[in-house]
């Protein structure tokens, strides 16, 4: 088990784990208090740590100060998340109040490791003062909830929420309120007992969560309505939330609420009169529908959008009006499959599949600001956490979804080790990450593959049967040819190793990782090429050249140049590959000097998603599901007819070199570690406009074409031969191909011009 990083020592906790006696571990929700009274605190902070199982909402002296708080688990198979929050804004001299309402799941799923007993665990430091959860303070089932719900989920930890408006306690969470008559909860134990373990802070940001919204048709709902109805609202696009309605209503009446694909419907029982509910667990989609029974009257209905605490820092926008498009409808797609963990679909099954993260990173690395890197941190840590005994990276953790038997994808694995990892690292630069998870992927590819005679050795099953161990899963769709993508996503892979251990020292690593993949690069084309279909394929092989594996072959370096045009012949007649693969293809070919085919095919393979009024990219092409993995095929692709490459981590170092084809224009905003870097291009017939934007620590190489005689730098004209060369800017190399300028950090329009 490897240890978790980039997260802060955690205070030991004196606290105890309580629960009220004789809940229903399922679905459960407990509701807790405490009064306690504090001296002035001067100048100090007061930090309130809550780990729960599984989620809570937390009131400060009546106020509200976190929703849906904690953090599915676990960080480790047996550890425990735990929040720590700054509260002294909502504390005061004397008397203060503390009222939790906790869910409890009770029941397996993806994303989270169910613990089977309800818990709360907080405590308060307040200058000198430390406050505890113990037997003092007071406990009780909250008794409008039920257990039962409507709709349950084999995926999904959560389940439907069951609300009886007649039993509900008014004021509970108000200071005022008199809990007297509440019993004491149990004591289960300090940490780090059984079930939840050691505490791990929570290393991602709270929800962001808004207001209370109208919904985009509300003008034409004409509220308020009298059932039996069904009122929907339209959200703005597909979005997280909290749904929220006010009825007026006789006691006993059933209302549903149900956000459009979701598996589960609340079922809210009224009580007599005039009242209001929001929906506790969130839910999303494009459309949230309102069953009313006979006799209630709708009489207004509200959203409120809660996410991932991260915004919109990247943008990109072209000549190509397709391609801008579905670049924001892959920025959509990523935010919506944001939150505990990574999720493939966050509608029905909430996965946090290694694969899927990988590609989900590849967009959140480009259209987001930096905070959403803490949940690619998060995913990694948790990826080496897990691991088995024997090495084994499990797909799809935390997790409680195979009961004491896990499951491992070692294609999904090896595209985040290949292309995930190496991602983060160039963008970034995070070493001491690199550094952590380095010894799980080091003995994960050197322990858990055999290599012979040049050949890795396939693993597991050859068909995906979902039993406990290794399963043969590639790609959705057909013509995979598995054992030729196990050489090459194995080569890629430790390739990411190779660059690793030569950053972080290893040199005995690196010489090893050299060996093993000259080894394959030396028999690879004469085993695997076939002249009769002129494309690699494995001896098994009873279909077409796989697409997935032409590309692959192509990227990493293992075809040799010669081979290149005829794998790009073939990615431009065969298109097999799903939506999550086609990253590979796109990027192969711009790679082999055809990014105007790149962008036709981009263009023919998601010409429904072009079509459709969906905001959100599916699992399947022609779909309109969302789901997570298809962003990444449309952002590299970007960024390729962009031209952009960072050469050295944490964008230390930049070429921008667009190509001469594929788009007239594009302009890109990045938000790096250093600051937005800009970078734009503009074509007028033989001439060329740069506009750059470079961020302090930041250097760029811009390529220009080699039939250039004359610059214009920031209005100022200058002959590339014999003028002097302006400030800031540095001729570093000159070739048949063209020039290259090193440019300092600043603001630049440079325009290249050919002799006259």
């Amino acid at each position: 088990m490897q240890p978790l990083q980039n997260i802060p020592p955690l205070p030991a906790l004196n606290a105890q784990w309580i629960w009220p006696e004789a809940v229903s571990s399922i679905n459960a929700w407990a509701a807790f208090r405490h009064s306690f009274s504090l001296p002035p605190v001067q100048g100090g902070e007061c930090s309130l740590q809550i780990a729960s199982a599984d989620k809570y909402w937390l009131w400060v002296n009546g106020r509200l100060v976190i929703r849906e708080g904690g953090l599915k688990s676990g960080p480790t198979r047996s550890g425990w998340y735990v929040d720590e929050t700054e509260v002294s804004a909502w504390l005061q001299p004397g008397i203060n109040q503390l009222a939790l309402l906790v869910w409890h799941f009770g029941h397996a799923g993806a994303s989270h490791r169910n613990s089977g007993q309800g818990g709360l665990c907080v405590q308060l430091r307040a200058g000198g003062e430390v406050i505890v959860s113990n037997r003092a303070w007071r406990a009780r089932q909250h008794p409008a909830f039920g257990q039962s719900g409507a709709g349950t989920s084999i995926t999904l930890a959560e389940q439907a929420v069951d609300f009886d408006g007649r039993s509900d306690m008014p004021g509970w969470t108000n200071q005022d309120f008199d809990d007297s008559g509440w019993p004491h909860p149990v004591e289960l134990g300090t940490p780090p007992v059984a079930p939840w373990g050691t505490l791990v802070p929570r290393p991602i940001p709270q929800w962001r969560d808004g207001e209370l919204r109208a919904y985009e048709n509300r003008a034409g709902l004409s509220l308020p309505v009298t059932g039996p109805a069904v009122v929907t609202g339209r959200l703005p696009s597909n979005l997280q939330i909290y749904p929220w309605f006010r009825v007026r209503a006789p006691a006993g009446a059933v209302i549903e609420v149900k956000i459009e694909r979701d598996k589960k419907t609340t079922r809210y029982t009224t009580r007599e009169g005039e009242q209001d509910f929001e929906v506790p667990a969130w839910g999303n989609g494009n459309l949230v529908s309102h069953t009313l029974p006979e006799g209630v009257t709708l009489l207004g209905i509200s959203y409120r959008e809660t996410r991932y605490s991260t915004e919109r820092a990247g943008r990109f926008s072209s000549s190509d009006p397709a391609l801008d498009l579905l670049w924001r409808k892959a920025a959509r797609t990523a935010l919506l499959c944001l939150r505990d963990t990574f999720m493939d679909c966050p509608d029905r099954e909430r996965s946090p599949w290694t694969g899927d993260a990988a590609n989900i990173m590849e967009v959140t690395l480009r259209a987001f600001d930096r905070r959403s890197d803490a949940l690619i941190a998060k995913t990694l840590n948790e990826l080496a956490a897990w691991a088995s005994p024997a090495g084994n990276l499990w797909g799809a953790v935390p997790t409680s979804r195979f009961p004491d038997a896990f499951r491992e994808f070692p294609a999904q694995t090896l595209v985040m080790l290949a292309f995930g990892v190496r991602s983060y690292w160039m963008h970034t630069g995070d070493q001491a990450l690199l550094r952590s998870f380095y010894p799980a992927m080091r003995r994960y590819l050197l322990e858990c593959f055999t290599v012979r005679d040049g050949r890795v050795a396939h693993r597991g099953p050859w068909t995906t049967a979902w039993e406990p161990g290794v399963q043969c899963w590639y790609d959705w769709g057909d013509n995979i040819d598995a054992e030729l993508l196990d050489q090459l996503l194995y080569f890629a892979a430790l390739d990411t190793l190779r660059q690793s251990a030569g950053t972080l020292g290893h040199q005995e690593d690196l010489a090893h990782c050299e060996r093993l993949q000259e080894t394959i690069r030396a028999g690879f084309d004469s085993a695997w090429w076939s002249a009769a279909s002129g494309g690699y394929r494995s001896p098994g092989h009873a279909g077409p050249p796989d697409d997935r594996a032409q590309a692959l072959a192509l990227l990493t370096g293992l075809a040799p140049a010669e081979r290149h045009a005829r794998l790009a012949d073939l990615l431009e007649e065969i298109e097999r590959c799903s939506i999550y693969m086609e990253r590979y293809p796109l990027e192969a070919l711009v790679a082999a000097g055809r990014p105007q085919s790149a962008l036709r095919r981009l263009k023919r393979r998601f010409a429904a998603e072009i079509d459709s009024g969906s905001p959100t990219l599916p699992e399947h092409f022609g779909e309109c599901s969302n789901h997570a993995w298809g962003g990444a095929a449309v952002v590299l692709l970007a960024e390729k007819l962009l031209g952009i490459s960072i050469l050295e981590p944490g964008f230390r170092e930049v070429v921008f070199c667009p190509p001469r084809e594929g788009l007239a224009s594009a302009d890109c905003m990045l938000p790096t570690v250093r600051g937005a870097l800009r970078l734009s291009f503009e074509r007028a017939g033989v001439c060329v406009r740069h506009t750059l934007s470079i961020p302090p620590c930041v250097r760029l190489r811009l390529r220009i074409g080699a039939e250039t005689g004359v610059l214009f730098v920031n209005g100022v004209r200058h002959e590339l031969q014999g003028a002097p060369v302006p400030s800031g800017l540095c001729l570093s190399s000159a070739s048949k191909d063209g020039f290259e300028m090193l440019l300092a950090p600043g603001e630049w329009e440079i325009r290249a011009e050919p002799h006259a």
